[in-house]
């Protein structure tokens, strides 16, 4: 099983990237919060969990390893697959996820495509009590997610195009308050 891939980008679309890794082009799923952050020719490093179906292997991605570790909790709830797990991750905040989990807002994990009252209900029951384990961990992802959001934000108001703040964020360091990090992203910028 492959459970770590670092390579080269090769390509990506809206749900998976190609990685080069040593001349071999793996296609990896990736949620898309994990497919923002990179870009052709990148060099990365995934945490994959590798899927068998039916003389398939299919390789799920993601950047952080919590992230992951959310995703197997996920496909072990009775009725959700890796896609399906997939989707509930490109579709809410990790934080999110867990919050709402923990309050059982099932109202609001039935708003994220692909998912009914009954798949959101079962979210809730089968896993309330484990998603307490990875509360510590969380709430790093919302905050820095939180503060990249509040960036591309300002600077789209300041009249910068996407593209061009996405590659000024891209590489940015992901420590320090907002105020550091729009400093930096706007001499990148200029």
């Amino acid at each position: 099983m492959i459970g770590l891939l670092r390579g080269k980008v090769f390509s990506k679309d809206d749900c998976s990237a190609i990685v080069d890794a040593n001349g071999v082009g793996y296609e990896v799923n990736m949620d898309r919060v994990s497919l923002a952050g990179i870009n052709a020719g990148d060099e990365i490093t995934i945490h994959v969990y590798t899927h068998m179906n039916d003389g398939a292997v299919e390789l799920y991605g993601f950047a952080l390893p919590v992230v992951k570790s959310i995703f197997l909790m996920l496909i072990n709830v009775s009725g959700i697959g890796p896609k399906t797990a997939l989707n509930i991750l490109s579709g809410v905040e990790p934080s999110d996820l867990v919050k709402n989990i923990m309050e059982s807002d099932v109202g609001r994990l039935s708003m994220i495509h692909g998912i009914g009252k009954k798949t959101a209900e079962r979210l809730v029951v089968e896993l309330r009590d484990k998603v307490v384990k990875l509360k510590a961990l969380v709430p790093e992802i919302g905050v820095v997610d939180q503060i990249s959001r509040d960036l591309k934000s300002a600077l789209l108001n300041l009249g910068y195009r996407a593209a061009e703040i996405e590659a000024a964020i891209k590489d940015l360091r992901k420590e320090g308050d907002f105020q550091d990090m729009l400093k930096e992203a706007l001499k990148r910028l200029s």
